[in-house]
């Protein structure tokens, strides 16, 4: 069993000192993950530094981008000469480093294993998932959703509601790196699906914009924008 930890500690990790150049897109419907490293970057008393350099849709195959990241994803950080890139990586090593303690990415083994294959699953199967529907669709390559897809993407809605079972948050007892990246892709299913069907994750995404430091500035415009867009183009095809 996961060991629990006290809520009245919660609130102390809002705070995160970050100096830091983040590379991202000017359209956060691309890459719709990178609201994760947002969150992870915000400060609600306006304390820290950030430099945010923001990249088109080609610019990340510019030469000297590849040249810091071979692999040319959004989005990137660059903390003074170190650079690192994919979401679940820059969030960890923001709060290992710039964390004033431990509870967005508890050091306990047994919850920081938890919540790393919370993070494993939100990207290789939610996001997988959501940009196999989304791509095809806001590139023109696609009119409708093949059923097939949805059917995926049900399959593994429907695991993760079972993860949330008598739980308010995905790993222990106040929200974590689990959490906050998940809901960047799990608020974006109302694309294609009714979050209602699934009580525990929709009373979870509800807490989720509640009680996250930064989720309606850095989350909703993004959102609404993906959703919108998918929606007009599913129409007027």
């Amino acid at each position: 069993m996961i060991p629990s930890r006290s809520h009245s500690r919660r609130r102390s990790n809002e705070s995160l000192l970050v100096k830091i150049t983040v590379i991202r897109l000017v359209n956060p419907r691309v890459n719709k993950i990178d609201n994760g490293v947002n969150y992870e970057t915000y400060n609600k008393e306006e304390k820290c530094r950030r430099s945010y350099c923001t990249a088109n849709c080609q610019d990340q195959l510019k030469e000297d981008f590849v040249k810091i990241n071979p692999q040319h994803t959004i989005p990137t950080i660059q903390d003074n000469d170190f650079v690192l890139w994919d979401s679940n990586a820059i969030v960890t090593y923001l709060v290992d480093k710039y964390a004033s303690d431990d509870n967005l990415y508890p050091k306990d083994l047994q919850l920081r294993a938890t919540i790393n294959q919370r993070l494993i699953y939100n990207a290789a199967v939610l996001f997988t998932n959501l940009r196999n529907i989304c791509r095809p669709i806001l590139l023109g390559m696609e009119k409708t959703v093949p059923k097939e897809k949805i059917e995926q993407l049900e399959n593994a809605i429907e695991i993760f509601d079972k993860l949330l079972e008598g739980k308010q948050w995905l790993v222990g007892d106040s929200y974590t790196l689990a959490d906050i990246c998940s809901v960047t892709t799990i608020s974006s299913l109302t694309t294609v699906l009714q979050l209602e069907k699934y009580p525990n994750v929709h009373a979870w995404v509800k807490r989720c914009e509640e009680q996250l430091p930064g989720y309606e500035k850095y989350n909703e415009p993004g959102n609404k924008e993906l959703v919108d867009t998918f929606h007009q183009k599913v129409e007027s095809s």
